[in-house]
């Protein structure tokens, strides 16, 4: 197998022909510190060598460019590059060498977005466990992270019922509309109806 032309694409890789056909491409320094080169030998077993370090460089560097934007979760950010066509393998390996370097950090992660969603959107925990589980949070840590929070559920609800559904309440079926709405944020049933007669209460 002779190597006919290496050729940079428009995204800075290297697109390596072996006798006259196209065969791979590779991440750039892997193909500079490769040898490879017009006229040089290779062999099947070398490619597939090169082009796996080459799945692994691209993998790490696309992983860094989606964590510029935002934190992920371990099981989020594989999952990202999988659709980004990387192999499963591939994709896991990338995200171990994210946390490695202390770029991804589920236990963080989940107590920082529980927080959030408790904070920010006054939700129920079973919704923030639900959220958790999507993301491919672990369940010990979403256990983990669900008991560091410092909240009364509900006084979140009351909160919540105030800023958002108290005008509603007087409408056509408006009581059983908002229920119906909070249920499906995960306040149990019961709870939603004691912190309605409380506010019932408050304004009268």
């Amino acid at each position: 197998m002779t190597v006919t032309e290496l050729r940079k694409t428009k995204r800075g890789r290297i697109s390596v022909y072996v006798d006259g056909e196209f065969a791979t491409v590779l991440h750039p320094e892997v193909a500079a510190q490769s040898g490879l080169k017009a006229g040089a030998e290779t062999s099947p077993e070398k490619l597939g060598r090169l082009v796996e370090e080459s799945l692994f460089r691209m993998a790490k560097e696309d992983a860094l460019r989606l964590l510029d934007y935002r934190a992920y979760p371990k099981g989020q950010l594989a999952a990202k590059l999988v659709e980004k066509k990387y192999p499963p393998e591939v994709a896991r390996q990338a995200v171990d060498r994210m946390e490695e370097l202390g770029l991804v950090d589920d236990r963080q992660y989940a107590e920082a977005f529980a927080r959030e969603l408790a904070e920010t959107r006054h939700a129920s925990r079973r919704m923030i466990r639900e959220k958790l589980m999507q993301k491919g949070v672990d369940r010990l840590l979403i256990d983990e992270a669900l008991e560091g929070l410092e909240f009364s559920e509900e006084e979140e609800l009351a909160e919540l019922i105030r800023k958002k559904y108290l005008s509603r309440l007087g409408e056509d079926e408006g009581e059983r509309k908002v229920i119906a709405a909070l249920a499906r944020r995960g306040y149990p049933y019961g709870m939603i109806r004691r912190v309605l007669a409380a506010l019932a209460e408050e304004e009268a």
